[in-house]
C-alpha cells in the first residue's frame, strides 16, 4: 500500500518492486521537468526508492529514471522536509502496535507545508 496515491502513475510502475508501506514525492524542477520518486519501507528500517522522471511534453509518460556508476543521486535539499516527516512517521508506527489502527494512523499523518 503507497501511503501517497498519486493519478497517472506510469505504467513502468508496475514492473517495479514497490511493494508494502511507502509514499512518494512529486518533484517538479523548472518550468516542465519532473521527477517522481517512489519509496518503500522496508525490512523496519531502511527506505528504498525508484526515480521515475518526465521531461514535460517531449514525453507522453514517466519513465525509470537512468541512474549509471556507483555513486548514486539520492534525496535533494528540498525532498529532505518530507522525507524527514516521513521518518518520523514510520518511528511511529514501529512503536505502535502495528496493527490496523496504527496502519491507519500512518496513513493519516501526511507533511503539508513549504520545503
Amino acid at each position: 500500500m503507497l501511503r501517497r496515491k498519486a493519478l497517472g502513475l506510469p505504467s513502468v510502475f508496475n514492473a517495479i518492486e514497490a511493494r508494502g508501506l511507502g509514499f512518494v514525492l512529486l518533484h517538479r524542477c523548472g518550468q516542465d521537468f519532473y521527477f517522481l520518486i517512489v519509496c518503500t519501507w522496508r525490512n523496519n528500517n531502511e527506505l528504498w526508492e525508484t526515480v521515475f522522471y518526465k521531461d514535460g511534453a517531449a514525453m507522453a509518460d514517466f519513465a525509470a529514471f537512468p541512474r549509471e556508476g556507483t555513486h548514486k543521486p539520492t534525496f535533494c535539499v528540498w525532498e529532505l522536509a518530507p522525507v524527514w516527516h516521513e521518518k518520523e512517521a514510520w518511528e511511529r508506527f514501529l512503536k505502535s502496535a502495528r496493527d490496523g489502527a496504527a496502519a491507519q494512523a500512518w496513513v493519516s499523518d501526511c507533511y503539508a507545508g513549504v520545503a
